[in-house]
């Protein structure tokens, strides 16, 4: 057991979710969803009643799962550091590394797993982790494969691009303090704020046509706040997973006129992300659409919703204004 390990096991009962997707209910019973959590996400468990387990999230959320889908987390899983994340909408893994491999399970985009550190030849053969494919050797193409164990104890192969060192952490859980969320995003530079203000434009709209999915988080459905979170959790940050601004996370509230791309439009009970200039991505059920979709605030524009306009109360920022 490392260190890390023992001072978790101290503080608290930790479990780690196995399944590519454990839903999270508002009460303990299987009647209203409130979250999802993604293959190999911590959490914190805090009580138990009626087979339902109420758990805290690495975000600092909370919820109620199923108990019987509690697990520890295993010892391979205990340094957090050695993750990658799932980086694309949706990663076969295979027994074998070929494409042709029986299917051993599907994550989705937010995943963690442990990379093994070698890829595979489709054909035979090794390579190191970090080389990329399309390369030749003795009349070969490296076809990109890496071995990954998963969070249960199973191995299987995946396409080494589909993953990335992992940037967000557990340091709300590690340490108990919301502080540990936040972060230091406020003395980027002009540029890489520009490059990361894009980023998250990027990741939501990656997820344009997604259903909509009360408690969502992944392309088989999504809502607002999932789009939102997602958006930025896969660019390293942790914002708070509902549709408003919460004290000790980063996003700040900033006067609406200023929101720019990668910020966030607050609506009562509903969240979108700033494409700039009044236009904006978001995950609605509005009628006839239902799905991850562009509007806009302004009139002249064909996809105006003045029904939003109307009902913009705050917009927030986690760069500085």
């Amino acid at each position: 057991m490392t260190g890390m390990e023992e001072r978790w096991k101290r503080r608290s009962r930790l479990g780690i979710c196995l399944l590519p997707v454990t839903q999270l209910w508002a009460k303990a019973e299987a009647a209203e969803a409130a979250d999802e959590l993604l293959c190999g996400w911590l959490y914190e468990v805090l009580e138990e009643k009626s087979g339902f387990l109420r758990i805290r999230t690495h975000y600092a959320y909370e919820g109620w799962m199923d108990a019987a889908e509690y697990a520890p987390v295993p010892r391979a899983y205990g340094e957090r550091r050695e993750l990658h994340t799932v980086g694309v909408h949706a990663a076969d893994v295979l027994y074998e590394p070929r494409v042709q491999g029986r299917r051993l399970t599907t994550l989705f985009a937010g995943s963690l797993v442990r990379a093994a550190g070698e890829s595979r030849l489709q054909g035979g053969g090794t390579r190191k982790e970090g080389m990329r494919g399309g390369r030749m050797q003795n009349g070969r193409t490296w076809e990109d494969w890496i071995r990954v164990t998963l969070p249960d104890g199973r191995e299987g192969y995946t396409r080494a691009h589909f993953l990335t060192p992992r940037k967000d952490g557990d340091g709300f859980l590690r340490e108990g303090r919301l502080e540990a969320l936040a972060g230091a995003w406020g003395g980027l530079e002009k540029e890489r704020e520009a490059l990361l203000r894009q980023e998250i434009v990027d990741r939501a709209l990656s997820f344009l046509g997604t259903q909509y999915r009360w408690g969502g988080k992944t392309v088989l459905g999504i809502d607002c706040s999932g789009l939102a979170f997602m958006s930025y959790m896969l660019c390293g940050i942790l914002i708070y997973r509902d549709a408003r601004i919460m004290p000790g996370f980063p996003v700040k509230e900033i006067p609406a006129e200023r929101a720019g791309k990668g910020d966030l439009l607050f609506f009562p009970g509903h969240v979108a992300v700033s494409l700039g200039e009044g236009r904006f991505v978001h995950a609605t059920a509005y009628p006839g659409c239902s799905c991850v979709t562009i509007n806009s605030l302004n009139e002249k524009d064909p996809d105006y919703r003045a029904d939003l306009r109307e009902r913009l109360i705050a917009a927030g920022s986690i760069f500085p204004q």
